[in-house]
């Protein structure tokens, strides 16, 4: 298992905090032989504090992960990092629905063939992508690594659950993308407001079924498709329309197969509940995946400096 350290500037940002960038080097060497990758302090709307913060952090003896916030900076600076030699570099700004989907497919479609690859297509640069959940988007371009929070706020906070458009077809990379499902019985349930509506499905009581059972009644096949699925993989729908842990559990488990099947790109998991962590673990051990898929993300903001969550990352980390 991998570690990833962000700084978790955009969160300390949204939050109106300010990240020290001394505690930030103090936490980094703390932990320095167990942390895989860890990214520079950037400043949101500021690429100059952000190159600044590389270098002090770069004289402090670190060598962070460079940071260019796409497509809100001038890709000069994206240059900059290219002409200095770095191997590896981190772009930002395209989580969150901070921008549309088109508008970031725009802004990869000329910074990856006019700067990241060469004539050939092949890239000059390992390329990270912050908060890449897109399965489309992972596909079309050579990034050498992703992460996704997606996974769990999907799961634990929306009652949603991932799986495929055509889950009796798994045969390419677009049968994969994500239909995201409200499976949770906790979730608005339909209601008819007439009698007409009622009348017009004389089988079933319009008010009694949740958004998860409306989700089948086109395709009839598809939950028992949903289920074979899930089923080969130690998991049931049952569960997890009981259970929000494992509704996220789940996520990140179909993030990471459908990933492994078609690429290379190496999948963090960005994660606040360590507990949901372990719980994929569990799940992981009863697969062909393999634990060496689980890779994680978690940032210094989160974590708010303590040390107490980190160590208890590490120990899974450790514990294989």
């Amino acid at each position: 298992m991998r570690i990833f350290l962000d700084s978790g500037a955009f969160t300390a940002w949204s939050r109106g905090k300010v990240i020290n960038i001394d505690d930030y080097i103090s936490f980094i060497y703390k932990y320095k032989d167990t942390i895989d990758v860890y990214a520079n302090l950037d400043v949101i709307g500021s690429p100059e504090k952000t190159w600044e913060n590389q270098m002090i952090m770069e004289k402090a003896g670190l060598l962070p992960l460079p940071v260019f916030h796409t497509p809100f900076e001038d890709v000069k600076w994206l240059q900059r990092y290219i002409e200095q030699g770095y191997d590896y570099i981190a772009l930002g700004g395209m989580a969150g629905g901070t921008i549309s989907k088109t508008r970031i497919i725009k802004h990869l479609n000329s910074v990856f063939p006019n700067l990241l690859c060469d004539q050939e297509g092949l890239p000059k640069v390992k390329v990270h992508g912050f908060g890449m959940t897109a399965l489309q988007l992972v596909y079309k371009y050579p990034w050498y690594s992703v992460d996704s929070a997606s996974w769990q706020l999907r799961g634990s906070a929306y009652g949603l659950v991932d799986v495929p458009r055509t889950p009796g077809k798994l045969t390419e990379q677009e049968h994969f993308y994500i239909t995201s499902l409200p499976i949770s019985k906790g979730v608005k349930k339909y209601k008819s407001n007439t009698d007409a509506a009622e009348a017009s499905s004389p089988l079933f009581s319009i008010d009694s079924i949740s958004q998860y059972e409306v989700s089948f009644l086109k395709r009839k096949t598809y939950k028992k498709d949903i289920e074979n699925f899930m089923e080969e993989y130690g998991f049931t729908l049952e569960e997890l329309q009981n259970d929000s842990r494992m509704r996220a559990v789940w996520n990140a488990f179909y993030s990471i197969l459908s990933i492994s099947k078609f690429t290379d790109t190496i999948l963090y998991l960005a994660a606040s509940d360590l507990k949901a962590v372990r719980a994929l673990r569990r799940k992981m051990r009863q697969t062909q995946l393999g634990l060496d898929k689980i890779n994680v993300l978690i940032s210094f903001a989160t974590l708010g400096g303590k040390s107490k969550r980190f160590d208890t990352l590490i120990k899974l980390k450790n514990t294989q």
